[in-house]
């Protein structure tokens, strides 16, 4: 799993360093593009970090912290590249993040609700 989330990761670092005219223009809210692509990146990094043993709410807590600090600089570096660095955007991470989380921690529960209603 760490492989899949490096690769985006390092995906979505690209995308936000390119040229804003090197993009292809999508029709949604450049928000809705932070809150997804940060959803995304909170999903697989919460994956990799609930170990067997490891409390999801030890995962969570370093997902959040990950996402959020990567959020700062993946903005601030942008500035050396000539791209918007915005508060708003960072913003719009959070609460990918923050989303993501509510699936991940939605998906475990019904993942063990469902184990042990089966044993």
């Amino acid at each position: 799993m760490w492989i899949v989330t490096a690769l985006y990761w390092v995906g979505i670092f690209t995308l936000t360093h390119l040229p804003a005219t090197k993009i292809p223009p999508v029709p949604v809210s450049d928000k809705v593009e932070h809150m997804t692509a940060y959803g995304i990146l909170g999903i697989l990094l919460f994956a990799c970090l609930s170990e067997p043993g490891r409390s999801r709410w030890v995962a969570a807590g370093a997902m959040i912290v990950i996402g959020l600090l990567y959020g700062v600089a993946d903005e601030l570096l942008q500035i050396p590249v000539h791209r918007a660095c915005d508060i708003q955007d960072w913003y719009a991470d959070a609460a990918g993040l923050a989303i993501g989380l509510i699936v991940c921690l939605f998906v475990d529960w019904l993942g063990s609700h469902r184990t042990n209603r089966v044993t």
